[in-house]
């Protein structure tokens, strides 16, 4: 999007022009292939459909955006959620996915490495920018948390540790 600069755009829309607005951006987005449905539940009469959609940029997944859109026999009555507009990184890693898990293996090596393959997306960072990142969650002796490596570089990106889940 030439001469735009990258935002977070908050979408709370539930009637009149900003409902409207927001359904043909959603509608578009959906078309352009920067919106993509990962749930969708219908009532037992058909009659209403809550729809959860997560933001993509060029097939990459943007963490941190997705959008609820609810309809009633086929008219969207309610949008909400977080998209990210301006978006300028190239969603080609440098690095492939082996050696990303190799990178968060070295990251941990008392642990026993990530559970899943890393997976590529674009993290929102401060100052209106963007990194394309692999995250994984990986398990240590400390416990799980879930790490972000810049794609690019293999640089720790950020750390989050899971909340521990008390006992019963």
């Amino acid at each position: 999007m030439a001469g735009e600069s990258a935002a977070r755009e908050t979408i709370a829309a539930a009637d009149g022009g900003a409902l409207s607005e927001w359904d043909r951006r959603v509608r578009q987005m959906i078309q352009r292939g920067e919106l993509k449905r990962r749930e969708e539940q219908v009532s037992e009469d058909g009659v209403r459909r809550d729809e959860w959609f997560q933001q993509l940029h060029k097939g990459v997944l943007v963490d941190g955006a997705e959008v609820w859109r609810q309809q009633d026999r086929g008219k969207t009555t309610a949008i909400e959620g977080t998209i990210f507009t301006g978006i300028r990184v190239n969603p080609v890693p440098k690095l492939t996915r082996a050696e990303a898990l190799a990178a968060f293996q070295a990251l941990t090596p008392d642990g026993a490495g990530p559970s899943l393959a890393p997976q590529l997306m674009i993290r929102p960072m401060p100052g209106d920018t963007f990194v394309l990142i692999y995250r994984a969650r990986v398990f240590t002796a400390e416990g799980a948390a879930v790490y972000a490596l810049d794609a690019s570089t293999g640089d720790q990106v950020s750390k989050d540790p899971e909340p521990s889940v008390p006992e019963p």
